[in-house]
């Protein structure tokens, strides 16, 4: 492996140790991970599979890449799924409900909702 995108990868690995990996997923946005593995001259699907030997695991979503170093913790995308499949299922009214018992939430219980939002990759 050329050096150059060694040191990209370290950068990468650097990158996530500084977010919190691997005790915990992080998540980096698609476009600008694309753009930057572009940049230097790099296929950032080929990075993601070296990375991938190193068990560092890999979902890419529409708005971000999540890392993980399992891959059994990459199922946000099932999770988001199955969202979009409730508030289908869900009348207007239903929908306006879920609305505002969201805006009558505390500060404090959204910042709770937030965080186990992000615990999960989303």
């Amino acid at each position: 492996m050329e050096n150059s995108l060694k040191e990209f990868i370290e950068q990468i690995k650097e990158n996530l140790k500084q977010n919190g990996f691997p005790e915990q997923k992080v998540a980096f946005q698609t476009e600008k991970m694309y753009e930057i593995a572009d940049s230097k001259g790099f296929s950032l699907n080929k990075v993601l599979e070296l990375l991938k030997k190193e068990s560092i695991y890999t979902e890419i979503l529409t708005e971000k890449i999540v890392f993980s170093s399992f891959p059994d913790q990459l199922d946000t995308n099932n999770i988001y799924q199955q969202a979009q499949d409730i508030l289908s299922k869900m009348s207007p009214e239903e929908i306006k409900t879920l609305q505002e018992k969201i805006g009558n939430m505390s500060q404090e219980e959204k910042e709770q909702i937030m965080k186990k939002g992000k615990e999960v990759g989303l």
